[in-house]
């Protein structure tokens, strides 16, 4: 009876130390959690994507409190996910934002006020003032740009050469480029009409593009029967109101255009197809004015704060912002690290050239309720709804 009373207390001691052994060795090995990080991004490109998850991965490699992470969100819904986010507290910790809307949700107070961060930067004077605008309201900033771009007139090379023609530096000279390079199946020139902010993003320089470089009745009109003058005449497809900025590029890619107006970031895709491209200047008016494009970085408020500042702080190194933007073929919305791109890219020229004259959207008036008036009146011309004379009056009157 003693000998199994001590074997069932032996065993039991043994079994006991074997189960603290497990508790003790699971402690040591089992690593601090990190706090998660999520961020909200519509990009879509393959380098895009690639840049993003690179800054993730470095970021979670550069310290061990947080653990960043991202999710896709397409364009067309990123507005409408962040709206329905509100109410259902179904929100991301930071969104990478088109820099326009940035100011509809500072409006609704969903993002967080960091202007103590970026003084104690005190880097707000490296930034280009036109993108810096997308971010302060009264002095006020509620995040930082991520990235800027601008548009340009992208061609053909061989097709140029082939037709005997110079780069056009005037509209007569587009006209006839447009004229003698569109054979076939194609067309001498492809922009995107698309509903929503890209179609008006690329509709603006038309209006913009003026001895005064301001949206006027006649600036519009002006534009707009440009845009008609091209569709009549066959020089640009009516479907360009079904097309985005990416599906402009395919079609480029295609020889379908053998000119388009487009960004830095379907560059990738132009190399890629083995297409001999050039980079110009839209050649739309005297003022020759581009419009700022890009994304902010903004913090949700009420989220986690601390690890989203983390965040904001790692990619506002100089060394980190260029790779990044180097990776997805857009500038870095600092002045100097933009010059280094262009030095570093030739590409990149035109593009940073055109910064020193670009037009933030925000600081047009009601630019939403003017961006919303430039889809409907870019829809109902291209369509032969509608007729460029009357566009002037039609959007001064229902514009401000």
């Amino acid at each position: 009876m003693k000998k199994k009373l001590c074997f069932l207390i032996l065993s039991f001691l043994v079994l006991g130390t074997a189960c603290g052994n497990q508790s003790t060795k699971k402690e040591i090995h089992t690593p601090t959690a990190r706090k998660p990080i999520l961020i909200w991004s519509y990009y879509e490109t393959p380098e895009q994507q690639q840049s993003l998850n690179r800054l993730i991965t470095d970021f979670n490699m550069a310290q061990t409190q947080y653990h960043a992470s991202w999710e896709y969100v397409p364009m067309t819904e990123f507005t409408k996910r962040l709206s329905i986010g509100v109410t259902e507290d179904a929100l991301p910790d930071v969104v990478i934002i088109d820099n326009p809307d940035t100011m509809e949700y500072v409006k609704l107070g969903l993002f967080k006020d960091i202007t103590d961060y970026v003084e104690k930067l005190n880097r707000g004077n490296e930034y280009y003032e036109e993108v810096l605008k997308s971010v302060r309201v009264k002095q006020r900033y509620y995040g930082v740009p991520f990235c800027t771009n601008n548009l340009a007139l992208i061609y053909n090379k061989d097709m140029f050469q082939k037709a005997g023609l110079a780069v056009p530096k005037t509209w007569d000279d587009f006209l006839i480029a447009c004229r003698k390079l569109t054979k076939g199946k194609c067309q001498g020139f492809a922009m995107s009409a698309i509903s929503g902010e890209q179609g008006a993003f690329q509709t603006l320089p038309w209006v913009l593009s003026n001895d005064k470089g301001a949206i006027t009745k006649e600036s519009l009109t002006t534009g707009y029967e440009r845009m008609e003058e091209l569709v009549s005449k066959g020089y640009m497809s009516e479907d360009c109101i079904n097309w985005s900025q990416n599906d402009v590029a395919r079609k480029f890619i295609s020889q379908e255009a053998a000119m388009m107006e487009n960004g830095s970031w379907v560059l990738p895709m132009v190399k890629n197809s083995g297409i001999h491209y050039g980079i110009a200047t839209l050649p739309l008016g005297e003022k020759k004015l581009s419009i700022v494009g890009g994304e902010n970085l903004c913090i949700i408020k009420k989220k986690r704060d601390s690890g989203a500042i983390r965040l904001l702080e790692y990619y506002n190194q100089n060394e980190v912002m260029d790779q990044i933007c180097e990776d997805s073929y857009v500038l870095p919305p600092k002045k100097d690290q933009a010059s280094v791109c262009a030095k570093k890219m030739a590409d990149y020229e035109v593009f940073v050239r055109q910064m020193d004259h670009a037009v933030s959207r925000v600081s047009i008036t009601n630019w939403s309720d003017l961006s919303e008036l430039l889809s409907d009146e870019t829809y109902r011309i291209l369509t032969g709804k509608g007729h460029g004379k009357e566009v002037g009056n039609t959007i001064m009157n229902r514009w401000k």
